[in-house]
């Protein structure tokens, strides 16, 4: 009788918490279709935005090497173009998810009213619609690059896959932080912009770890974005492989700054709704 009660309950239990689950997918599905309109569909430039970014910026960076003569960092036969593009993409991602995460609760106060909708609700729903449109956007690239003959086959597509989610996972947990400091410090947005602006230098979009000077080297390497992008790198092109990257510290890095996030935003939920 007793082992009956405990198995009844046990399914109780486990129909509540998939019910719960169930009815906090459709919550963040219908915030994404939101996100989506907001951004994409109001304003047909938010399209052309998203691929004009990137674009410019490797154009950029491109003019600039080419007029002082310098080569792909990657072996001469690697196109610049896809040298920056394959910096670009996840940073891009990494800080696209991370700013965007981070104004989640103040562009959503409205919808905080409603008992059903969570800050984290919201916040993932954002950080799944940066995850999306990169992705799309790296794909139209490369067919664009490849149709001006910046052709180039990825070496290994499940490790640039990795690389490509686990920089998700960390744009996604510091906005998750950033999102809780900012409700108790408002301006905190201009001193992370000054961090963002630092990190663009820092992160390896323009350069490999390999480029530095090993005392700079060995500074820059505490940085878990500069990982990322060698990972991706190793990972796109067949000729490179770098002897810098360390994965443990990278995942070390998302899993505990993502604890944070998911602890602070736990602890400030109630302070989100009164807002």
């Amino acid at each position: 009788m007793t082992v009956c009660a405990v198995n009844l309950s046990s399914m109780i239990t486990m129909n509540l918490t998939f019910r719960r689950f169930k009815t906090q997918c459709r919550v963040i599905h219908a915030l994404l279709l939101r996100e989506t309109r907001t951004r994409f569909d109001r304003n047909k430039l938010g399209y052309l935005w998203a691929l004009f970014e990137p674009v410019t910026y490797v154009l950029a960076l491109y003019a600039v090497f080419a007029a002082i003569g310098r080569p792909s960092p990657i072996g001469s036969e690697l196109d610049l173009a896809l040298f920056f593009l394959t910096g670009l993409i996840p940073w891009f991602l990494f800080a696209h998810t991370a700013s965007k995460t981070m104004e989640g609760i103040n562009s959503n106060k409205a919808l905080l009213t409603y008992p059903q909708v969570t800050a984290f609700d919201v916040l993932v729903a954002r950080a799944i619609l940066e995850l999306v449109t990169i992705i799309i956007v790296f794909v139209l690239l490369l067919l664009i690059f490849g149709y001006f003959g910046f052709t180039h086959r990825i070496d290994n597509f499940l490790e640039l896959a990795s690389a490509f989610f686990t920089i998700w996972l960390l744009g996604l947990a510091m906005g998750f932080l950033n999102s809780s400091i900012k409700l108790y410090l408002p301006s905190f947005n201009q001193t992370y912009s000054a961090i963002q602006r630092f990190l663009f230098f820092t992160s390896g979009i323009f350069f490999t770890a390999e480029m530095l000077p090993p005392n700079i080297r060995e500074i820059a390497l505490y940085n878990p974005i500069l990982h990322g992008i060698e990972w991706f790198r190793s990972a796109f092109f067949h000729s490179y492989e770098s002897y810098h990257l360390d994965k443990s510290f990278l995942f070390s890095i998302v899993l505990i700054t993502l604890a944070l996030g998911l602890a602070a935003e736990h602890k400030s939920r109630k302070r989100a709704r009164q807002l």
